[in-house]
């Protein structure tokens, strides 16, 4: 594939994305600083990583935090981060945000479970937690694009899951592998 690249070419989105994470990490830094109770460490960053993916994602979706429930009645634990379609609806009562309400399973994209530190332990906590998410089951096939056009779901309904992590611990790349292997599927 580098035979079609040229590499000495910078990214032409590096120096933004570098700059989002300066700006991130900044933010955290001030909470550390500033914000004298312990609990609210966890909530704040993943505030941080929702309110970067609502200024980066494109119209038609929708970056929230929640627990999701598919039509079989599965469902999850809480969820840092869930990015859904813009059309789905909110089953909440109140127009905080602070109450947390089920999300339907087919109205989900994302989920990214925030972790300050990346531990073994944290690690295998966020895979334990994706292991829900990925056991949902679709009861679509296609799928309405912003746009409005309908498509298969290339995806066949499973929702792509990440980690984000502001700090790893020493030596935690040697093991993620063998985590990983912990969790198949997921």
């Amino acid at each position: 594939i580098r035979s079609f690249f040229r590499t000495d070419r910078t990214p032409p989105l590096l120096e933004h994305f570098a700059a989002q994470v300066d700006i991130i990490m900044a933010m955290a830094n001030a909470s550390d600083r500033e914000l004298f109770v312990s609990n609210n460490d966890s909530a704040n960053r993943e505030a941080f990583c929702r309110l970067f993916l609502s200024s980066h994602i494109p119209p038609g979706f929708q970056v929230t935090t929640g627990e999701i429930m598919d039509a079989s009645s599965n469902i999850t634990g809480q969820l840092d981060v869930v990015v859904t379609t813009a059309n789905s609806p909110r089953l909440t009562i109140d127009s905080t945000n602070s109450i947390v309400a089920p999300i339907l399973a087919d109205n989900v994209l994302c989920v990214i479970e925030v972790k300050t530190s990346l531990t073994t332990d944290q690690l295998k906590k966020a895979l334990y937690q994706m292991r829900s998410v990925k056991a949902l089951m679709p009861t679509h096939s296609t799928i309405v694009t912003p746009g409005g056009q309908i498509i298969p779901d290339p995806l066949e309904g499973k929702i792509i899951t990440g980690i984000f992590s502001f700090n790893k611990a020493e030596g935690i790349e040697n093991e993620i592998d063998n985590i990983v292997e912990l969790f198949p599927g997921v």
